[in-house]
């Protein structure tokens, strides 16, 4: 298409997603059930604004959608862009002060993807990544090289350790990414075992230090992968 994604975190304070959009210029704004009130008595601050979208239920002043993707035409015109264009403007957490716009280009990607997605030996059997965090997070960058080798991404709402072993086991999970805290919720859970994860063949942490016990019991109880 040629757009900027520009990713919101769902925690961020009003003020500081009315800074955002502001800041960002957007002009396409997809708005989720949870934010319907919170987003329409700022309609007045975002004069860049030019189409609201809602994504989940049908409202009166916003297109669904579903329905745009019904309307749209199967063939698409590819639009040209050069490297340096920006392909997403993903914000910080805004700790210090507010969010700043980190330009992520067309061609960090393309360098990104290039260099990690490449389909060979055990690679090969990671056919299906499981995304359980915001997508404004920098590590759903470790998903684009899945989409650039047409494997599948299964994406949660957000984390929830029964939804997760649920979605591994129904989607046949083969890749995961989580933090810490979200890998001691699994273990913990009490219905753990009662769940196959036989598919999973990587399970990858980052993003905090990881407790050694954590780390020991999930080795402990986790499948060993087949076929890896």
């Amino acid at each position: 298409m040629g757009a900027t994604f520009v990713p919101l975190n769902y925690r961020a304070k009003v003020h500081e997603l009315a800074y955002m959009v502001t800041a960002a210029n957007v002009s396409v704004l997809l708005v989720g059930d949870r934010y319907l009130e919170v987003v329409r008595p700022l309609h007045a601050r975002f004069p860049s604004v030019q189409h609201y979208v809602a994504l989940e239920s049908l409202q009166p002043d916003m297109p669904a959608y579903e329905e745009l993707i019904t309307k749209g035409r199967a063939e698409v015109n590819d639009v040209e862009v050069e490297e340096s264009d920006v392909s997403i403007l993903m914000y910080t957490s805004g700790t210090t002060a507010l969010p700043k716009g980190v330009m992520l280009t067309y061609g960090d990607f393309t360098e990104y993807v290039v260099g990690t997605g490449r389909d060979g030996g055990r690679l090969a059997t990671w056919r299906i990544a499981l995304v359980c965090a915001a997508l404004s997070h920098c590590w759903r960058r470790l998903h684009d090289d899945r989409h650039w080798a047409g494997r599948k991404i299964v994406v949660l709402r957000q984390f929830d350790p029964t939804e997760w072993l649920t979605a591994v086991q129904n989607e046949q999970v083969s890749h995961a990414f989580v933090v810490p805290t979200m890998l001691k919720q699994l273990i913990d859970h009490p219905d753990f075992s009662r769940f196959d994860l036989s598919s999973l063949k990587n399970l990858a942490y980052g993003a905090a230090p990881m407790p050694f016990p954590v780390i020991r019991r999930a080795i402990e109880m986790f499948p060993a992968p087949q076929g890896s």
